[in-house]
């Protein structure tokens, strides 16, 4: 296995070209605009996140937020405590 520099030395030295990645898929029509929300729990996002404390014990929360009103937040850890409103 040899690195990058040594690969293009090879090729120049043997007169070959090295191939050129593609380039990243385009969207080809334009995106639709997202509908806009008017009631709360029309739609809802989630998020999970996890870390681990200086005692070495992991822990996860899986963020609930409704996308109409944020204040509308629900938050779980994997310990099983069940759903606490944030705020």
């Amino acid at each position: 296995m040899y690195n990058r520099r040594k690969t293009k030395q090879l090729y120049r030295e043997e007169g070959l070209t090295v191939r050129r990645r593609e380039g990243s898929k385009r969207a080809v029509s334009a995106r639709t605009p997202a509908p806009v929300l008017a009631l709360p729990n029309q739609r809802w996002r989630l998020d999970f996140v996890h870390d681990h404390l200086a005692t070495g014990h992991r822990f996860g929360m899986l963020n609930i937020v409704d996308d109409v009103n944020p204040a509308h937040c629900f938050m779980r850890d994997n310990t099983g405590l069940s759903l606490v409103p944030a705020g």
